[in-house]
């Protein structure tokens, strides 16, 4: 996207590297000192298809990178909110 295409936007563009930034940031402020991998089925790409792509041999090996848990989500809303609050 070039600089003329960027003025035209109702908000403003982000481009990845940016984005990557601010995440890191948050999830430093969060204390988040675990590497995040996101893994995204996008379009309806079969599991098989994105196991093969990020080398796992099975499912069962890519699980845990797919399923979070309640207490996970629970901390790290607790995490965000008290991060929030101190601002």
């Amino acid at each position: 996207m070039n600089n003329r295409e960027c003025k035209t936007l109702a908000l403003p563009y982000m481009t990845n590297q940016q984005m990557n930034r601010c995440l890191k940031d948050l999830c430093e402020i969060c204390e988040f000192n675990t590497p995040v991998h996101i893994t995204l089925y996008r379009n309806g790409v079969p599991p098989d298809v994105v196991m093969k792509f990020t080398g796992h041999s099975d499912y069962k090996s890519m699980k845990p990178y797919i399923d979070i848990t309640e207490s996970a989500k629970r901390d790290a809303i607790s995490l965000m909110e008290k991060a929030f609050d101190a601002k």
